[in-house]
Formats: C-alpha cells, structure tokens, sequence
C-alpha cells in the first residue's frame, strides 16, 4: 500500500510540474505574439522588451525572423 501511495504521488508531482510547464510555455508564446504584433506596427524593440518582458535580444531575433 505504501508503494502504491508513493507512486500515486510522484505521478500527481510529475502531472503539476508538467502543467506548470506548459502554462510558462503558454505564455511565453503569449508575449512572443505580442512582441511580433507590436514589430509590426513599428514599436521600437526597447519599448517591446519592456513591456512583454522578453529580452532585448529575443526581440531583436523575432525582428530579424520577421525580415526574412
């Protein structure tokens, strides 16, 4: 019985952890849509990173994929 128990809550960890990953993963995705919306109206890429909280530089990439 207390294997079952110890199984049944590493599994409920591991479900939380991958759920946790997938909401920061979503919202990443989230701001780097934003950060493309912005770009594309012109937005200067320091203003951008400021306000969707990503890098200067992961702006500037989304920039230069954005030219091509």
């Amino acid at each position: 019985m207390r294997l079952l128990n110890s199984f049944i809550h590493v599994q409920q960890r591991e479900m939380r952890e991958a759920e946790e990953q997938g909401m920061a993963q979503g919202e990443h995705n989230a701001r780097l849509e934003a950060a493309r919306r912005m770009l594309a109206y012109g937005d200067p890429v320091d203003k951008i990173a400021d306000i969707t909280q990503l890098s200067t530089e992961e702006v500037k990439q989304l920039q230069q994929d954005m030219a091509q």
